[in-house]
């Protein structure tokens, strides 16, 4: 359930940044590109600090 929700909230980020930067008047594209790029690197952190955790269970 934990990691279901750190997507839902990556996701959620990803999001908010791109929406804040269409309200500084940036063009459509750059901003999707900026939120797409958000979610993948918080993805990436996410699922690294969960292989960390689960690794450490495992000891």
């Amino acid at each position: 359930m934990k990691g279901v929700l750190q997507i839902v909230g990556v996701f959620f980020a990803g999001a908010l940044v791109g929406f804040m930067l269409l309200g500084f008047g940036l063009s459509v594209n750059i901003s999707m590109m900026t939120g797409t790029v958000v979610i993948l690197v918080l993805a990436y952190f996410v699922t690294k600090q969960n292989y960390k955790q689960s690794s450490k269970k495992k000891e």
